[in-house]
C-alpha cells in the first residue's frame, strides 16, 4: 500500500510551505565557545582578568560579577585582557564601561588589553569608545603602567 504525500503547511498569509521530510534531523548552529575568566595577581596590588570566548548578553553578567568583585577588594590596578575574545557585544562593552567607572570612583587604575583581536577593536571603534576606555595593545605595556601607578600609590 503506497503512502500518500502529506499536504503542504499553510502559513498565516496563505503561502504554502513544504513539510519537512520525516527523519531529517533539525540543524542547529554550533554552540558558542564558553566564556572563560582567569584571574592572575602578577604583583602586589595588581590584578589581571584574562577573558576568552564570546562576551555577549548571555555571558556579560559573569564578566561583570568578576570585575565588580575584584574592584571591591583592595587593589591598586585592574587589567582586563581581551586578547582571546572572539566576540564583544554591546552588553560586554557596557560591562567594561561600568568597570572603568567603578575603578575611577575607587581610585583604581584600569586598563584593557586588546591585543590584535579584531572583534574587540572593531566593537570599540564602531561605538566610539576608544577614547572612553583606556586600551593598550599588549599586556606588557599595561603591566608597566599598572606597576608605575601602584608605586606612586
Amino acid at each position: 500500500m503506497a503512502t500518500r504525500p502529506r499536504p503542504p503547511i499553510q502559513d498565516g498569509s496563505g503561502t504554502l510551505l513544504p513539510r519537512p521530510r520525516q527523519g531529517m534531523a533539525k540543524r542547529f548552529p554550533a554552540p558558542a565557545p564558553p566564556l572563560r575568566l582567569d584571574v592572575d595577581r602578577p604583583g602586589r596590588g595588581l590584578v589581571v582578568v584574562a577573558v576568552s570566548g564570546e562576551v555577549d548578553a548571555l555571558t556579560a553578567p559573569r564578566l561583570e560579577e568578576m570585575l565588580t568583585n575584584r574592584l571591591r577588594g583592595s587593589i591598586g590596578s585592574l587589567i582586563v585582557n581581551l586578547t582571546d575574545v572572539t566576540f564583544l557585544g554591546t552588553a560586554g562593552l557596557t560591562v567594561l564601561l561600568r568597570a572603568r567607572l567603578r575603578a575611577e570612583v575607587g581610585g583604581v587604575g584600569f586598563w584593557i588589553v586588546t591585543g590584535q583581536s579584531q572583534s574587540v577593536l572593531r566593537a570599540l571603534e564602531a561605538l566610539g569608545l576608544t577614547d572612553r576606555l583606556p586600551t593598550t595593545p599588549d599586556i606588557q605595556a599595561a603591566l608597566a603602567r599598572a606597576v608605575e601607578r601602584v608605586r606612586r600609590g
